[in-house]
């Protein structure tokens, strides 16, 4: 063989050698490449709403800071470390007390279930989350109360650097479990992996009605603040105190007593869950009473008009008395669709005009209702205290969790 012989040996070896190099280097890096973005977008989904309110909460706080100055840094720094705290106390929660293990085989019956309900993730992932976020929440706006004048801005503040907090926290929880959790690329290209620890704290859609309602009236609470029965009251921030009072009010009683429903069973009967609701709600409203009482004067003029705190009272009892009445009919709805099922398996599904005009009779009535429910109260209450009096309503309505879920969608 001759030397250019062995030569194009060589060099043709080489040449298939090097292809098949590159051919392995370039096929590795588009399933590394595929890998990331898949990751990046499984990061994008679960953790979308943190990153929009920490970009949302930083903006506000900046045009705050250029109109206010430093005014209100020492307050910040308070509502950064009780949104800080709130997220926080759920990221222990969750993954200890949900995997917590506790030997109850020496417990009665009764006492194992108390323990297991106790435990459980949804009671603690949401409404307890919730609670510690609102008292932090309310402590920083009792300690800085009397030290600055309430406007607009001092609330928008305040719930920015809450929100920045709360969501700060959340975002660095996601990217460490984006940065440590193990993905596996399927034949589809997807990661497949269990849902992030970090993405189950407080991940209730209903919140975010709730506190977005609570933030406008915390707001609109500012109008009131200048006015000069409230200047000589005891408490200068009342108005923007009582929204959030009566949310940790309604939180409180609403979950304490579907905890003890889940305790003694009542959700399967329906008139022990009847009187769990009806119970519920006459607390909240006794509760609703007595916090207004103490946290608004006894009367007030506003633009000439006269308005006294039992008017805010009735704002806030026909809120809860229009969500519970929505709930109902929600319930009934459901009621009836399960029965008209079974009514038509009966027929073996053969649909007459009649069923179909019944069934949609009462489809309209059942989305009509809820509406006439929520705004006969809301008109009442305008009626009564103005637009303060609305989102008082609104409030009141929805920081009880059994009526949240018709009234918050």
């Amino acid at each position: 063989m001759s030397v250019w012989g062995v030569v194009f040996v060589l060099l043709t070896t080489i040449r298939i050698a090097f292809r098949a190099t590159i051919t392995t280097s370039i096929s590795r890096l588009s399933v590394i490449s595929g890998l990331f973005y898949e990751k990046i977008h499984v990061f994008l989904q679960q953790a979308y709403k943190p990153l929009i309110l920490s970009v949302l909460s930083a903006f506000v706080l900046f045009v705050c800071y250029k109109i206010t100055g430093d005014r209100y840094l020492s307050m910040w720094a308070g509502a950064v470390m009780g949104g800080v705290t709130s997220i926080g106390v759920g990221a222990l929660l969750k993954p200890g007390l949900a995997s917590f293990s506790i030997d109850t085989a020496s417990y009665s019956q009764r006492t194992h279930k108390s323990v297991q309900l106790l435990l459980d993730e949804k009671n603690i992932n949401n409404a307890g989350t919730l609670f510690v976020g609102l008292l932090s929440l309310l402590l920083v706006l009792i300690n800085y109360q009397s030290t600055f004048n309430w406007n607009s801005y001092a609330v928008l503040s305040l719930l920015a650097s809450f929100a920045s907090g709360a969501s700060g926290l959340l975002l660095c929880m996601h990217a460490y479990e984006f940065a440590t959790t193990h993905y596996i690329l399927t034949q589809h290209k997807s990661p497949t992996t269990s849902r992030a620890v970090s993405g189950k704290i407080l991940n209730d859609e209903r919140f975010d009605t709730l506190l977005g309602t609570l933030a406008g009236a915390m707001l609109l609470g500012t109008t009131l603040c200048n006015i000069s029965m409230f200047q000589n009251f005891w408490l200068l921030a009342s108005p923007v105190l009582l929204p959030l009072a009566l949310t940790i009010s309604g939180v409180s009683i609403s979950s304490l007593a579907a905890t003890l429903g889940r305790f003694n069973g009542w959700k399967k009967d329906p008139v022990a869950y009847l009187s769990e609701k009806m119970v519920s709600a006459v607390i909240m409203i006794i509760s609703a009473f007595f916090i207004t009482q103490h946290l608004l004067p006894s009367y007030w003029v506003c633009n000439g008009i006269e308005y006294t705190a039992m008017q805010v009272f009735y704002a806030a009892q026909a809120g809860i008395i229009g969500g519970l009445l929505t709930n109902k009919v929600a319930q009934g709805y459901k009621t009836f669709h399960r029965k008209y099922f079974s009514y038509l398996a009966r027929k073996s599904f053969r649909v007459t005009m009649m069923d179909s005009v019944f069934h949609f009779t009462i489809s309209t009535l059942s989305a009509l209702l809820p509406i006439f429910l929520i705004s006969i109260p809301m008109l009442f209450s305008y009626q009564l205290v103005g637009l303060y009096g609305i989102v008082i309503a609104l409030v009141a309505m929805l920081a009880n969790l059994s009526t949240q879920l018709t009234t918050g969608k």
